[in-house]
């Protein structure tokens, strides 16, 4: 048996499309922001519209500017809004603890000030199949699914410890296959000698999108691969389905085929 998989620049594609994002006005009245506390999601952008009155926007706590984002001299309104997006790439620039960030006009303190609250979930390892394919033949051994971070997948015939050596590959789909939590029964795939196994990601075209390996797989031992998340917002809430392969080379029909992972990016 062979088993055909297209390479591609692992995850990299996953970065699009993102989620559709969210702007959210604060109004500037005469010496009050409405709404001034908002609580948005990471990706979103606020927009601050002057109404009434001269302001000006600045990121900090108490009247002291914390340099982190600045609307520039007073100016009386109406004028031209000023905005920011609270994206993956300003949360890891300005990073505050719970992702809170604390704005005033200092016209008008000590009145005048707000806060913004970023959701930016952690991601998730979620692992799936029916045991057919053995738990933990592919697995999460460090790391996870944040966006900007990195994780660690490991390969491993968990049923046989003498299996191998061969190579091993992990493939990624956009969805999982139609008999989710369960897949396609294939006769020969087990990672038991002469076991069946289930094909638990989609094949369905444009899947699989993305591929790592092979590499070289010790008898007996385990297969790493070392990725890095995009650190785009976009795909914050998006899921990417994993499933491993360890080709036995001994052996003349040694493809087996792990357990799955889906992997929900926060």
């Amino acid at each position: 048996m062979r088993l055909a998989i297209r390479s591609l620049s692992v995850l990299a594609l996953l970065a699009a499309p993102g989620l559709a994002q969210t702007t959210h006005q604060v109004n500037l009245n005469s010496a009050s922001f409405s709404p001034k506390n908002i609580t948005i999601e990471a990706g979103d952008t606020v927009r601050w519209v002057w109404q009434i009155g001269p302001h000006k926007i600045s990121s900090g706590l108490a009247g002291i500017s914390d340099g982190i984002f600045d609307s520039g001299p007073v100016v009386t309104g109406p004028t031209a809004p000023f905005e920011v997006t609270f994206d993956a790439a300003f949360l890891a620039a300005n990073p505050k603890p719970g992702n809170l960030y604390d704005y005033f006009c200092p016209v008008h303190l000590p009145n005048m000030v707000g806060t913004i609250t970023v959701n930016a979930p952690a991601g998730q390892v979620l692992p799936f199949g029916t045991a057919i394919n053995p738990v933990n033949s592919l697995r999460v051994s460090s790391g996870g699914a944040a966006i900007g971070g990195s994780l660690t997948l490991t390969l491993e015939n968990t049923v046989d410890g003498a299996a191998g050596p061969g190579v091993g590959l992990i493939f990624f789909s956009t969805a999982p296959d139609l008999a989710f939590p369960g897949g396609t029964l294939l006769p020969g795939f087990g990672l038991a000698s002469g076991a069946p196994g289930e094909l638990l990601v989609s094949a369905l075209p444009p899947n699989p999108v993305a591929q790592v390996g092979p590499k070289t797989w010790p008898a007996g031992g385990t297969v790493n691969f070392s990725l890095q998340v995009p650190n785009d917002a976009g795909l914050v809430g998006q899921s990417v389905f994993a499933q491993g392969a360890l080709i036995d080379v001994t052996k003349p029909d040694g493809i087996g085929l792990t357990s799955g992972l889906e992997l929900v990016f926060g």
